[in-house]
């Protein structure tokens, strides 16, 4: 004798229905596509460019006001997954042992663009003291909950991945201003690069400029995501700042002393913005993140 089922609301009509089992959650084969459809990000973009389309033929509308665009539409997750490294000789390392760490996860994971890099370490409060974020999907599944004998100095020791995390996409609904803190648990480290003499000028204090053009050049680069530098919006109003030097001990002189900025800012910012902040909260801000740089907090102020 079977049980009969309690009552479900359809998510995309609201009508009540008694569903054929657990796993029957919308009305009918119509209200399941338009759902499905709605949660797009093709036909979510197709339908903005329709409707920009609409709006310059009949209301003569011949651009949007950035401050009112909405979040990019994106997949269900971000790319790649994050995982715990513990090492059976229960090793820990500090920021400035990083170096050590970061040679370690590329060798297993290839060379990569210090800009669009393979992996980010990430703070951890288990394991060696360090996680780390893989932004390729297949890279992470391979790696997670694997076992690998690796080189550590003259050494060779065994070092563990946790299982796969990954990380659901931010949803932004609301549009239009809004106010954020940015807090650095990291220092940041953003870079320009003078492109007449190949000249690096190295910020030790937030602007409104790098601050947008860092999250609008180089964080979609790390989602391999299209997004017009134009849209995002920020604006610094409060910079509680101060600089911050980390000089990465093993690496023979080759990376320096890496300078950044610790602190927090206070920013307006529009929903395009906000969404890549979130972003970045997961997977780094700034440069050189695969060395630990540029983890980031966001909050309401």
């Amino acid at each position: 004798m079977s049980l009969a089922l309690a009552m479900k609301r359809c998510p995309e009509c609201g009508e009540e229905f008694i569903p054929k089992s657990l796993q029957h959650t919308y009305c009918n084969d119509r209200c399941r596509w338009r759902f499905r459809e709605s949660k797009d990000p093709c036909r979510i973009a197709n339908n903005r460019r329709r409707c920009a389309a609409w709006a310059a033929v009949h209301r003569n509308v011949k651009g949007a006001n950035p401050w009112l665009l909405g979040a990019p539409p994106f997949e269900e997750h971000l790319p790649g997954g994050a995982m715990e490294i513990h090492f059976e000789q229960h090793l820990t390392f500090e920021h400035r042992h990083l170096s050590a760490l970061h040679g370690i996860i590329t060798s297993l994971t290839g060379a990569h663009d210090r800009n669009v890099p393979n992996f980010t370490l990430v703070p951890w409060h288990r394991g060696c003291g360090w996680g780390v974020y893989c932004r390729h999907s297949d890279m992470a599944r391979a790696l997670a909950g694997t076992t690998n004998a690796v080189r550590l100095g003259s050494g060779i020791v065994r070092l563990r991945f946790g299982s796969l995390y990954r990380f659901k996409t931010p949803r932004i609904d609301r549009r239009g201003h809004r106010r954020l803190r940015i807090d650095s648990i990291t220092p940041v480290c953003v870079r320009c690069t003078n492109g007449a003499d190949n000249t690096q000028k190295l910020y030790t204090a937030p602007t409104s400029g790098n601050l947008r053009s860092t999250l609008a050049m180089m964080t979609p680069k790390r989602l391999d995501l299209l997004v017009d530098e134009s849209t995002v919006m920020l604006e610094m109003l409060e910079r509680h700042t101060i600089p911050a030097t980390l000089s990465l001990a093993g690496r023979d002189g080759r990376l320096g002393n890496m300078r950044g900025w610790t602190g927090h800012v206070i920013v307006d910012c529009n929903a395009v913005a906000h969404w890549l902040l979130l972003v970045s909260e997961r997977i780094g801000y700034g440069g050189t993140t695969a060395f630990g740089f540029g983890r980031i907090r966001l909050s309401e102020p």
